[in-house]
């Protein structure tokens, strides 16, 4: 075990361990829809959380020069895709840098609630308007007060951490000792 400690005066060092230690947080995969031109437009994102249950509304977090933050600031809404395991093409099609991310160029769009865009391979999509709009760094923050929701499919939710896509697996597991006195029973959680 390494007892390396990153200063904040060491700013390039600091800067590469906080995205190491962000890669170690694992969180649900999601595609934030919007349109452009009239197109729908979705990318793929693990910067989102609920923020409230009465009213429902979720954030998302997006880099400022990004195209769906300015899409987002222009016509004020947003769709939240949450995706499960079985949708871990669009979330590589979302996550392509410096791609073009029309959906309807690829058959990804699927009907979904509200006005905004839905992608193949969501268990749930949110349909969002915007509440809330906070700069922090080099990204912005979207609150979005959710209008409605729809459920295009079941499974399990896709997941993102350690640079990698994951799944989920049942929580608890019986392990037995070398020794027969006794059994240990732990969750993953």
């Amino acid at each position: 075990m390494s007892d390396a400690v990153v200063r904040p005066h060491d700013e390039l060092d600091l800067s590469g361990a906080f995205r190491r230690s962000m890669s170690l947080l694992t969180a649900g995969v999601a595609v934030v829809t919007t349109s452009v031109g009239g197109r729908p437009w979705g990318m793929t994102i693990t910067a989102t959380c609920s923020v409230s249950a009465e009213p429902p509304m979720v954030l998302v977090s997006l880099a400022q020069t990004s195209v769906p933050a300015r899409m987002i600031a222009e016509h004020g809404e947003y769709g939240l895709c949450l995706l499960g395991a079985h949708g871990i093409e669009t979330a590589k099609f979302g996550a392509a840098p410096g791609m073009p991310k029309f959906l309807d160029e690829v058959g990804r769009v699927l009907p979904g609630a509200g006005r905004t865009p839905c992608v193949s391979g969501s268990i749930a999509h949110l349909d969002c308007a915007v509440v809330e709009r906070v700069e922090a760094g080099d990204h912005v923050i979207y609150i979005g007060r959710v209008r409605e929701i729809a459920f295009p499919s079941t499974g399990a939710p896709l997941l993102y951490g350690a640079r990698q896509y994951q799944r989920t697996v049942p929580a608890l597991q019986l392990a037995t000792s070398e020794s027969e006195d006794h059994a240990l029973a732990y969750s993953a959680w």
